[in-house]
């Protein structure tokens, strides 16, 4: 007999409490029936750590969840992101994870309280869980309504907690500059009495009486500043919690997509799996097929391949053949510079020292040269441009042909992918 091992922490101490043996380390409690189930296992697996079977994967999953809750009613955060962390190596999107991520990242703000109100309400979220079943998903609804809760409520404790703490230094300050405003008043009343009888003071009570007048400012003054430190650490404070509260309401509004899209996608799985289960001889049909298919794809592949291939290089090098200029476009050009070389020539005749009359003569003649040779560019620009015309057309069909090789393999490796295609969403459409 093989030795009880949590599936949970790998640990081998335990207890038995109450018909259950219960790990001492994470707390995890199996009956009678599944401590031998375990036992059995460790025998005849004994290198085997993860059950492969969608049951066994489901118990863990609801076992890391319970463990999660407790370690968190605990606020053993460290512990219940462990949990979590095993818990999506199972199954990435469940909702119960993501919530109890959620609530870790409630409590592990800058501003952590121990307070019981807050484990309070934790714990009553972890009462919904257990009204959660895979026949009424839309419960997961009321979890993620309860985590908002908590968030809100989560955030007014912190806030009245800081308020707690400094309403007695508000208190206190308010008070010091209210006695400060009395004393001031009653040492200005005398001055108005004793101006009133008449009274002279010296020059030494005067300079006194002015130097407590400064006093009374200057505390008033220091009173006023302390007071307004007090505020401006209130209200930094506060607005610290509500960028804090901001991020985490933005990911529970994120979390609330993600977990409707895990509900479509589980309910969509549930109705894939009764429409198949009423329709079994055309599912395996379809199998069947595809399995086919898939095989006569791999085998037409290494061909398909190859004529891409040559496709592709073929068409690459007619391209090139079009870039490059024909033997009348580059007599063309040599015309077209031989008239710019005339012209250049008679602009600066026409600018030499002895004027245009003296070289008349000249530029007559170079004015009938340009006319005849401008008349020559003309037509060998007509003759390269049909040139170019018919260079395109006779390489624009080579193309045409070179993309067309081997067609009906394409055809039917296409023909293949969109059958393929076909299945698989007649497999996954709406039902």
């Amino acid at each position: 007999m093989g030795k009880l091992k949590c599936e949970m922490c790998n640990s081998n101490d335990f207890v038995k409490e109450n018909g259950f043996f219960v790990c001492q380390s994470c707390g995890c409690k199996y009956s009678l029936e599944e401590a031998r189930k375990l036992m059995n296992e460790s025998v005849s697996t004994p290198n085997t750590n993860k059950n492969t079977s969608t049951v066994n994967q489901e118990e863990s999953l609801e076992k890391l969840h319970t463990l999660a809750t407790k370690a968190l009613l605990n606020l053993d955060t460290e512990r219940v992101k462990d949990y979590c962390y095993k818990a999506e190596e199972i199954e990435p999107e469940n909702p119960k994870t993501r919530i109890i991520e959620f609530l870790v990242q409630v409590y592990e703000t800058e501003y952590e309280s121990q307070d019981s109100t807050l484990k309070s309400e934790i714990q009553s979220i972890f009462d919904l869980f257990e009204k959660v079943s895979k026949e009424n998903l839309q419960n997961y609804i009321s979890l993620v309504c309860s985590s908002t809760v908590i968030c809100s409520n989560f955030y007014s404790l912190l806030k009245d907690q800081i308020l707690e703490k400094y309403n007695k230094e508000l208190e206190k300050c308010e008070s010091k500059i209210e006695k400060i405003r009395e004393d001031n008043a009653k040492f200005e009343l005398e001055d108005t009495f004793f101006e009133d009888l008449g009274g002279v003071y010296t020059r030494e009570r005067y300079v006194e009486r002015e130097f407590i007048k400064k006093e009374f400012m200057k505390e008033r003054s220091d009173a006023d500043k302390n007071l307004d430190n007090i505020k401006n650490k209130i209200k930094v404070i506060y607005t610290k919690i509500s960028i804090i509260e901001l991020g985490l309401i933005n990911n529970l509004e994120k979390m609330v997509k993600d977990i409707n899209n895990y509900l479509k996608k589980s309910e969509q799985k549930e109705r894939y799996q009764k429409y198949w289960e009423e329709h079994k001889q055309e599912k395996e049909e379809l199998e069947k097929e595809l399995n086919q298919l898939n095989e006569e794809l791999s085998n037409l592949k290494p061909n398909y391949t190859e004529t891409i291939e040559k496709r592709e290089a073929e068409v690459a090098k007619l391209k090139k053949e079009l870039e490059a200029d024909t033997p009348e476009e580059i007599v063309s050009f040599n015309q077209n510079k031989i008239v710019v070389d005339l012209k250049n020539n008679l602009k600066s005749l026409k600018t030499t020292l002895f004027s245009e009359f003296r070289n008349r003569k000249a530029i007559e003649e170079l004015n009938e040269k340009i006319k005849d040779e401008e008349k020559k560019q003309y037509e060998l620009r007509a003759v390269a441009e049909k040139s170019r015309a018919s260079l395109n057309e006779e390489i624009g069909k080579k193309i045409s042909e070179a993309s067309l090789y081997n067609q009906p393999i394409v055809d039917r490796y296409s023909e293949i992918q969109k059958r393929i295609s076909d299945i698989n969403e007649e497999f996954h459409k709406e039902r």
